[in-house]
């Protein structure tokens, strides 16, 4: 079938949490092998402690085994960090990590978080990310069954 829940899959990037402080906070690992690009789709909510201004600022990685050799993923081009930074309460980026096809990632890709704070009492900012997959290198690759509203699933 050629729809958007076949040819297409997320996945979590960076759990959404509390962010304090300077410390990276590294995502878990996603295997790319089934599909041809993706993107980080990442926000940030409301803080708290009363930052004067704050930021988080995400970057993709890769790495050949999924656990080690992490390194920043770069534009073929400019060759800048690909990166998304958010810097105001209830707003949301996106980034195009890469096309898996080509030589520039290896196999396992995952996102970092960093946040930055400036003025404030312990402050703390919430925040998450995605990331989506599309198109598959072979359809479809999303094998669960369709459920229509109102369905019964049967064991």
């Amino acid at each position: 079938m050629n729809s958007i829940y076949d040819n297409t899959k997320g996945a979590v990037g960076i759990d959404p949490q509390s962010f304090s402080g300077t410390t990276a906070v590294d995502g878990a690992a996603v295997d790319t092998l089934k599909w041809k690009t993706a993107k980080a789709i990442c926000q940030a909510g409301a803080t708290t402690g009363t930052p004067t201004t704050f930021s988080v600022t995400f970057k993709a990685q890769d790495s050949a085994d999924g656990s080690t050799g992490w390194a920043d993923i770069t534009d073929p081009v400019s060759g800048t960090v690909l990166t998304a930074v958010l810097s105001a309460v209830s707003t949301a980026a996106d980034f195009r990590i890469s096309d898996f096809l080509g030589v520039q990632t290896k196999r396992y890709i995952r996102l970092v978080a960093t946040p930055a704070f400036t003025g404030g009492s312990s402050p703390t900012v919430l925040a998450g990310a995605v990331i989506d997959f599309g198109p598959a290198v072979q359809n479809p690759q999303n094998t669960e069954p369709d459920v229509q509203a109102g369905s019964v699933l049967t064991a």
